[in-house]
């Protein structure tokens, strides 16, 4: 009895095989490669930029120690606070786009850094990014 195989030399067997909603038979592993395939060509192509959060410069405003703060100027003042402090696991990505066009970021992660902030996003930067700032400034 002759075995079956795809088209790149894989035998069906039932756990390679599905039936598609038209009837036709497919490979399983034919599939996951195709798959893996397309997410490399979509990396190449920069099809996963959309996830990743650049940190453009923004303007920097100098703040006059005398009669204001750095954090007259913070766009999270104007955010829900909540979205700067996700849950273990959660996304930091929407804090992370407000902190990208703020004029205070740099006085916000040197804040955190200075006072020890643990916790939250701060400076565009969350707790696992600004932990090797930390032991540098320690060091």
């Amino acid at each position: 009895m002759t075995a079956w195989a795809c088209t790149h030399g894989h035998e069906y067997t039932p756990e390679n095989t599905y039936i598609t909603p038209m009837g036709h038979r497919r490979c399983r592993t034919c599939n996951r490669d195709q798959q893996n395939r397309r997410r490399l060509e979509n990396l190449a192509e920069g099809m996963a930029e959309k996830r990743v959060v650049t940190l453009a410069a923004p303007k920097v405003r100098v703040v006059n120690a005398d009669t204001e703060t750095w954090r007259d100027y913070a766009l999270c003042a104007q955010a829900d606070p909540e979205a700067f402090f996700p849950d273990k696991g959660g996304s930091a990505l929407k804090p992370k786009r407000i902190c990208a066009s703020c004029e205070v970021r740099a006085q916000c992660l040197e804040y955190a850094l200075a006072n020890d902030e643990r916790h939250g996003v701060w400076g565009g930067l969350s707790e696992h990014e600004r932990r090797p700032l930390r032991r540098k400034q320690a060091s």
